[in-house]
């Protein structure tokens, strides 16, 4: 989604099944790569899942939006983890 800032944010949704699932782990590693590869569009964005009442989750080591805007570069995630962030638009 085009954001009016200019960014954009592709995302990749996911259930908290199918998150775990074994090919999850390869897709959300090349959108990551993706998105750094192409830094000069202001992409963003990741594999998601939903939180309930409480909106989204967006994997941990995700291109947030405010990074897509010029700020530093997650660390890398270790999957062997689940680990999921906060997530707002």
């Amino acid at each position: 989604m085009k954001i009016v800032d200019g960014t954009i944010g592709i995302f990749d949704t996911k259930s908290r099944f199918t998150a775990s699932d074994k090919n999850a782990k390869q897709k959300a590693d090349a959108l990551q790569e993706y998105i750094r590869k192409h830094r000069d569009l202001k992409l963003w964005g990741g594999l998601v899942v939903p939180d309930g009442k409480n909106g989204w989750k967006i994997q941990a080591d995700a291109i947030t939006h405010e990074m897509a805007n010029g700020n530093s570069l997650p660390v890398p995630y270790d999957y062997s983890e689940s680990k999921y962030i906060n997530f707002e638009l």
